[in-house]
């Protein structure tokens, strides 16, 4: 072969060695990977049903027939991978074998290695119909996911473990959480009080106001600690309407949540029903002033929670969520802001367990359900602790706000929480828990 030929045939080769090197690095680039090895099956892996949650984390769900693997992999990209994006792992599950958490009757959850995606399963196994929780998403991104599983599993072509099963890909944006305001009330009718949950990744807050028949804008919470303000710009015998959301600024520009539910307010006398007179079991030392501001915050509650035709069930059930939701346990002691009444739990926002059951007192006699107010005797095993019995469904009930106990029975209340009262006086309670 002449010397021309060789270097013109070594050029040809070099050439395709060199398409062939620029060719992977496009592949590679652009976070396209070619694996003759994987296989897309969604009999045996599918995702689906992906949307966003609270704290901006991102659910799926997912069928996983028996698996032919140990394991189970995650895969996210940061950005969809139509777009671009590359799969890496971001958490790995063994299907079995692991310690999972009981979370009720046939529900389990369990972290993956790197603890950054739940799984919660109807076993103690990665089978079946799962769902899965990215708990490390941030509001304002698109990611895709992808099951992926951890062993390769036999190719009878090649007589070889060679091939990799995977799922097929879904996309899901991490949107921010929407706030709950959850107070919207005055206390002299000269300003309206506002304050709201609590949205993780948000960098602040914009406040709207009804007035006038139209939504205005009213004002920008600039840091994201800020969950309260107050609208000083009010006038006495007018209704007004309040909306909040959050936002994250990206890379200077700014996400929004969805608006909050409007909660209503008119700035007039309250008159809802309740004992503000001075003695009252709402705080035997509270005076006509303080009376009157927790009577203002009872009455928002039922304008702004309790609707026509609520069973006694959902009105008890939604004072318990309200007050557990506005209220944190006074750990100064009960005489700090006034703990151990209805204002220090409904007002303040802090109190202790006296406080916390002299406010769902006064919640319960607004919207029409009967409640007592109830004190541990000697014998209990804490003396000194306070709880309520509502009537629900013809029958009474233990329900302690401040600890999280539900229409319970009395038997669960003495075995359990080691409870003794004197029950003189007091209506006979059912002794088994409520059962809806």
């Amino acid at each position: 072969m002449k010397l021309e030929e060789r270097k013109q045939n070594s050029f040809i080769q070099k050439s395709i060695f060199l398409l062939i090197i620029m060719t992977l690095w496009i592949c590679l680039g652009t976070g396209f990977t070619v694996n003759a090895a994987q296989r897309e099956d969604t009999k045996l892996l599918k995702i689906y049903d992906g949307k966003s949650i609270e704290a901006s984390q991102i659910q799926f769900k997912a069928e996983v027939a028996t698996p032919d693997s140990n394991r189970i992999d995650i895969y996210r990209s940061e950005k969809p991978v139509s777009q671009g994006g590359k799969l890496e792992k971001l958490d790995s599950f063994r299907v079995i074998g692991d310690f999972w958490e009981v979370l009720g009757d046939n529900l389990y959850m369990n972290y993956g290695d790197n603890f950054k995606v739940q799984c919660y399963s109807h076993d103690t196994c990665v089978e079946g119909n799962l769902t899965f929780v990215d708990t490390t998403a941030k509001a304002g991104h698109q990611y895709s996911y992808r099951l992926v599983y951890g062993d390769m599993v036999y190719d009878p072509d090649s007589g070889e473990y060679s091939v990799e099963i995977v799922s097929n890909i879904i996309d899901v944006k991490a949107n921010l959480q929407t706030p709950e305001l959850y107070k919207c009330y005055s206390t002299d009718n000269k300003t309206v009080n506002l304050s709201w949950s609590y949205i993780a990744q948000a960098d602040g807050y914009r406040v709207y106001r009804y007035d006038n028949g139209k939504w205005s804008f009213l004002k920008n919470v600039k840091k994201r600690n800020v969950i309260s303000t107050t609208d000083k710009n009010v006038q006495a015998g007018k209704t007004y309407q309040y909306r909040v959301l959050a936002y994250r600024v990206i890379k200077g520009k700014n996400i929004y949540s969805s608006k909050s539910k409007a909660r209503k307010i008119t700035l007039k006398t309250a008159t809802v029903k309740g004992d503000y007179q001075y003695g009252s079991v709402y705080g035997p030392y509270l005076d006509a002033q303080h009376l009157a501001q927790v009577r203002s915050v009872v009455q928002s509650f039922k304008i702004n929670y309790i609707r026509k035709g609520m069973s006694d069930y959902d009105r008890v059930l939604t004072a318990y969520n309200y007050l557990r939701s506005n209220c944190s346990y006074a750990y100064k002691g009960w005489q700090y802001n006034y703990a151990n009444t209805a204002w220090g739990a409904l007002v303040y926002g802090e109190a202790q367990c006296s406080g916390y059951a002299r406010a769902m007192k006064a919640l319960c006699d607004a919207i029409g359900v009967d409640c007592r107010y109830v004190h541990a005797d000697s014998k209990a095993s804490n003396p000194s602790h306070q709880w309520n019995q509502v009537r629900v469904g013809g029958k009474w009930y233990i329900l302690d706000a401040q600890s999280g106990g539900f229409l319970l029975g009395s038997r669960t209340w003495k075995k359990k929480a080691g409870m003794s009262w004197d029950t003189k006086g007091l209506p006979t309670c059912s002794v088994t828990d409520y059962k809806k």
